[in-house]
């Protein structure tokens, strides 16, 4: 075999291997919760439904990394967010600056954001 064609072989075998790596590394900040575990019984017209468990204080570490919406600067911070039919829809989330800066200034833990996907 050339040795070019087994280079090129080994490196799309590292990319793959990288992007599966990735791919796992992603963090999950909505986590499933048996139903058996929720506290209060939903209404009798409920049929069929799935809960989720936030991990707050990761989620919000995650979102501090978000650009300003319209910033010439910075990409958007990636969110799985688990949808009603079983499956999730990635998300870009950039922070919208949406309250008064006197507000913004006396409630810093407040913040919102805007999510395309």
């Amino acid at each position: 075999m050339p040795p070019l064609l087994h280079t090129t072989r080994a490196l799309i075998w590292l990319s793959l291997a990288l992007c599966g790596f990735m791919a796992n590394a992603q963090q999950r900040f909505f986590e499933p919760v048996p139903q058996a575990r929720l506290a209060t019984p939903l209404a009798k017209n409920i049929r069929s439904y799935s809960a989720y468990a936030l991990k707050d204080a990761d989620l919000r570490s995650h979102l501090a990394k978000a650009p300003l919406e319209f910033a010439t600067t910075g990409t958007p911070v990636e969110l799985s967010v688990p949808l009603p039919n079983g499956t999730t829809e990635i998300f870009l989330i950039s922070e919208s600056a949406l309250l008064a800066p006197q507000i913004a200034a006396q409630h810093p833990d407040i913040k919102t954001y805007t999510g395309v996907g």
